[in-house]
């Protein structure tokens, strides 16, 4: 069967410096003959004179003679199953990685078919790419198997073959790019990658599932977790949320053969990705399954058990953004930012997905890292988060102490002066609650709203429509049983008129975070505690330099409007 090219990246230049980066697939009789057409007009078959699968499994054997094993175009056996990594077939070109790429020098002059121009190409180098595994937010994959042929060392391709893998993992949706060497460190610290700990290959389970799905999922587990949880936090002094990657038998695990000797090192691609906007009817639909997850037991107050219980809520519909690496702090600041924009200029925003609101200021990540607060997006100092927010996102913020904190205050901030609060806690990696880990997984929240039980003799209820649960509407004050559970909207009845001073025990805090778009609805104590413990960090993925400049407990950051200047 022939074999057919797909160019994915070139760098343009001279006769000489003229390079590209391909992909080898194997082709059907059927599938050769729609070459061309729609279907497969990105391939072009590879004329017989063309040796580049020899070519590049003996460079590979030159390297990593013991990985590696010779092999031809009809070798079978070891040599012949690293052939078949090389070369997909056609119904694989669009399912991402794992792939090999050959990086091939010259052009290839399409008007003359004779075999001398087809020779003024030859394979150069390659790389691999694997999707893999990272835990503090983001798409990765791991590059292997980067290799040069030796004739062409110290002229540069090292370099730019880098640069042609990193633009196809970007093209591909890939955040950060991985790798490990025990020889080849200054050279790529010089283009950019830094020291890590080691990663895993991303799990195969969730390869075959779209960005949607994979939400959904997160989203049932996180509720199961809180259900099977209790609301109980993990009293642990760490916790490693890394998982090792080690050598197995499985063909896709043989590319990251890394041994203990290897220094793993990254690259971030990508600073942000764009914002969401989750709509109202959703939040509300996690605000009653939230309630229903509270068991009416003995642990309960016995006003839980109070047949005439309201649920009230203030709910700011903050636009959600991910994370990329570990920016928690730095995609809080987006998302309060966004907010305070679409709050000040509602017809300028632009659908579901954030616009072109981030270029209008300078990039974060950038005066961050100038301002020497992060190396890669942490910032474990909330006054350094403060002076971002004042001095790049042109908010108006005070720092505040968690410790004399109340609820009065919160639903002012929130509902009168439609201000914002930023919090450091610990979050519990399974349920992402707040927990109690020392600092060793410090997280940052975003909270948006707030939700209260009280009584309808203690509040304005009688003042809500009596009609049945609706999302983003009122509902009845009468609680008959888990399936109708009342959320009432505080549209009209707000918490700050309170007749007393509303109590933390019956005072939930609806946080939003970089981690999931599922809102962490907290109980008032257990994160004011989470944040109130915040007394070290990780110094195995973060260093000492991050532990020493560690101030985060007891403070919370409240952001109003932006600034008009």
């Amino acid at each position: 069967m022939p074999l057919c090219y797909r160019k994915v990246g070139t760098l343009e230049g001279d006769e000489d410096n003229y390079a590209s980066l391909i992909q080898l697939f194997q082709a059907s009789d059927e599938e050769t003959q729609a070459l061309g057409t729609q279907d497969a007009e990105d391939l072009t078959i590879l004329p017989t004179s063309e040796n580049w699968l020899e070519d590049i499994v003996c460079l590979l054997h030159n390297q990593w003679p013991q990985v590696i094993p010779k092999s031809t175009a009809t070798t079978t056996g070891e040599g012949g199953a690293y052939r078949e990594k090389i070369v997909q077939t056609i119904d694989q070109r669009n399912h991402g990685l794992p792939c090999s790429y050959l990086m091939i020098l010259g052009k290839r002059d399409d008007e003359k078919e004779d075999q001398a121009s087809h020779h003024l190409q030859q394979v150069i180098g390659h790389g691999r790419l694997t999707e893999c595994f990272e835990s503090a937010g983001g798409n990765a994959a791991a590059a292997s198997y980067i290799l040069i042929d030796s004739k062409f060392r110290g002229q540069g391709w090292g370099r730019k073959l880098m640069s042609l893998l990193e633009e196809e993992a970007r093209r591909l949706g890939y955040h950060y790019v991985y790798l490990w060497t025990t020889t080849e460190i200054p050279f790529y610290q010089k283009i950019g990658y830094v020291p890590c700990q080691r990663v895993s290959l991303k799990r195969e389970c969730l390869k075959s599932l779209k960005t949607d799905q994979v939400q959904s999922l997160e989203t049932m587990i996180v509720r199961k977790s809180q259900k099977c949880a209790n609301k109980s936090s993990i009293k642990s002094t760490s916790f490693n949320e890394t998982i090792l990657l080690t050598p197995s038998s499985n063909a896709d695990d043989a590319d990251s053969s890394s041994t203990a000797d290897d220094v793993w090192l990254r690259k971030r691609l990508v600073e942000e990705v764009g914002s969401v906007v989750v709509d109202i009817d959703t939040r509300i639909e996690e605000l009653r399954e939230f309630i229903q997850t509270i068991p009416p037991n003995a642990k309960q107050p016995s006003w839980i058990l109070n047949a005439k219980i309201c649920w009230f809520y203030h709910l700011c519909q903050v636009p959600w953004q991910a994370q990329i690496g570990p920016s928690c702090g730095l995609a809080a600041l987006r998302m309060v930012r966004e907010y305070f924009l679409r709050k000040r200029n509602p017809t300028q925003t632009n659908s579901d997905t954030g616009g072109d609101h981030a270029q209008q200021f300078p990039s974060l990540l950038k005066e961050a890292r100038d301002r020497t607060f992060t190396e890669d997006g942490e910032v474990f100092n909330i006054h350094h988060l403060q002076t971002l927010a004042e001095d790049v996102c042109g908010m108006k913020c005070e720092l505040w102490f968690t410790q004399t904190l109340t609820v009065r205050e919160v639903s002012r901030v929130l509902i009168q002066e439609e201000g914002l609060f930023i919090l450091a806690y610990d979050s519990n990696p399974r349920t992402r609650l707040p927990a109690q880990l020392l600092g060793h997984g410090a997280h940052y929240g975003i909270i948006v709203g707030i939700l209260v039980a009280a009584s309808t003799k203690n509040t304005r209820a009688e003042t809500a429509p009596s009609t049945n649960i609706a999302p983003g509407g009122a509902a009845s004050s009468q609680q008959d049983d888990n399936d109708d559970l009342p959320v009432v909207l505080l549209e009209n009845i707000s918490l700050v008129d309170y007749e007393n001073n509303i109590p933390v025990d019956r005072t939930w805090l609806l946080v939003q975070h970089s981690l999931s778009r599922t809102l962490s609805m907290a109980s008032w104590t257990e994160l004011m505690e989470s944040n109130q413990q915040l007394v070290s960090v990780d110094e195995r993925k973060f260093g000492h330099k991050a532990a020493a400049g560690l101030d985060l407990k007891n403070h919370i950051l409240v952001c109003k409007m932006m600034r008009n200047n």
